[in-house]
């Protein structure tokens, strides 16, 4: 006999939409950094590439979790500006 967990039951149930990841396009950029560059300083922890919007991919279960993770990866007190989310088919059709 196959035994799974509730987990695997319950995701079984619904179709696979429990529990399933999602991935998450985003663009962000550092508004001290652009303000920086713009009066010819270096940022004194960021480099210079993060003037320019940046793509990074974020895979996570939903919303909740992925507004968790920009908050602890790009935090807003550090001038992070989120510029774009997009959600994206993963792994990607081909």
């Amino acid at each position: 006999m196959n035994m799974q967990s509730a987990g695997q039951f319950f995701d079984e149930l619904a179709g696979g939409s429990i529990g399933a990841k999602r991935t998450f396009e985003i663009s962000v950029f550092n508004k001290d950094v652009r303000a920086d560059l713009k009066d010819n300083r270096d940022h004194p922890i960021y480099s210079d590439r993060w003037c320019n919007a940046q793509r990074q991919l974020l895979t996570v279960c939903d919303e909740i979790e992925l507004a968790k993770k920009l908050s602890e990866l790009f935090p807003v007190k550090q001038g992070f500006v989120i510029e774009a989310i997009v959600e994206k088919a993963w792994p990607p059709a081909g």
